[in-house]
């Protein structure tokens, strides 16, 4: 419905329902996104809306008609007490677009509270993206019952009864304490102290700078010169 054609109600009463109508039409909420490129540095995206706008958005355009692609719109990062969870985010990637209440642009140079200097509301140029959504053909493949962080088919972390850590590589930076028993099936290579409190099953071999056994600890090592090393209760007992 055109501007012009509000002043042919001679009803009062609709004059009001439809300028409410009409703004709640032109209104922006919450719409549906996707990424076409971000910026991991800044942890900004430009998205576009897969939405038509509604053909009263423009009052003399009847036709549906794209929306503009949303520029330098602030992503949602996890975060809280200095800690964080960062994901790739790329091109294609569908998100959710909240529009804020009030102009952001001074709180996002200053990330303190701020006042508006131009009275907009609800505005394309405030909007922040939610990345994650996603339609029916693009739901999770096999979605897990547990806490499963996954990279790639090759590279995921699975939390439940137990962890599984999935990788073709794997490294430990720092001391490495196993308080139970560990189980190996292929070699051992440790730049740090390793340090042994409980019965070790390792069948292979054993290299680090520092190995260092408890005396609750118990089992046989094969060293990196293929010598067998045995410990009772913290204590080698023999190295053949």
């Amino acid at each position: 419905m055109q501007y012009s054609e509000l002043n042919t109600y001679k009803s009062l009463t609709q004059l009001v329902e439809t300028t409410v109508n009409r703004i709640n039409r032109t209104m922006n909420c919450v719409k549906i996104g996707r990424i076409v490129s971000f910026n991991k540095q800044e942890q900004t995206a430009s998205v576009e809306i897969l939405h038509f706008m509604d053909e009263n958005y423009n009052l003399y355009q009847k036709e549906d008609s794209s929306y503009p692609i949303l520029c330098g719109v602030p992503v949602v990062v996890l975060q809280g007490g200095g800690a964080n969870i960062t994901f790739p985010i790329k091109e294609g990637d569908q998100c959710l677009v909240l529009f804020c209440d009030y102009m952001m642009d001074n709180w996002w140079i200053s990330g303190d509270v701020s006042k508006s200097d131009f009275p907009r509301k609800h505005d394309l140029s405030d909007a922040i993206a939610i990345v994650g959504l996603s339609a029916l053909p693009n739901v999770i493949k096999d979605y897990s019952d547990y806490l499963h962080l996954k990279y790639n088919e090759k590279s995921d972390i699975v939390i439940g009864e137990q962890i599984d850590v999935n990788n073709d590589n794997i490294n430990l930076n720092g001391d490495t304490k196993v308080s139970k028993t560990l189980e190996v099936e292929k070699d051992v290579t440790a730049k740090a102290k390793v340090i042994v409190t409980e019965d070790v099953t390792s069948e292979t071999k054993v290299s680090a700078p520092t190995l260092e056994a408890t005396t609750a600890a118990n089992g046989s090592f094969l060293s990196v010169d293929n010598k067998t090393v045995t410990v009772v209760n913290g204590i080698v007992v023999s190295i053949e």
